[in-house]
């Protein structure tokens, strides 16, 4: 699993309207990337943090983000909370909240955890 890139998306007049991050999901048999925005991480972290499982994301910009430097720091930090989260805990692999946010069942994968 990686984050490889951002895409950020702009209105008719050029105003930046949201910024999607690619997932590429790769497992033994297939590759395929699943796009989220940071509020589908937020949304995502709060789904497992119901089931008692804390998973810490880049913080919450009050702000825009616009700057690509910015951008790409963020991407970086989505990707190493995206791969801690399943090495720390390989178990999630087999969570409906986790199966659903990387689209796991998009192909009807069967992901058996592996041992850390």
């Amino acid at each position: 699993l990686s984050i490889p890139s951002f895409h950020e998306s702009t209105n008719e007049s050029g105003v930046p309207q949201h910024v999607a991050y690619a997932i590429l999901v790769e497992t033994p048999h297939h590759t395929f990337t699943v796009k989220k925005r940071y509020s589908e991480f937020a949304a995502f972290s709060n789904a497992l943090q119901v089931k008692d499982v804390s998973w810490e994301l880049p913080p919450k910009t009050w702000f825009r983000l616009t700057q690509d430097a910015a951008l790409s720091d963020r991407r970086a930090r989505l990707e190493a909370a995206c791969v801690d989260l399943l090495q720390q805990r390989p178990y999630l692999a087999l969570d409906h909240s986790v199966r659903e946010f990387f689209q796991l069942d998009l192909f009807a994968l069967s992901v058996t955890p592996s041992s850390p």
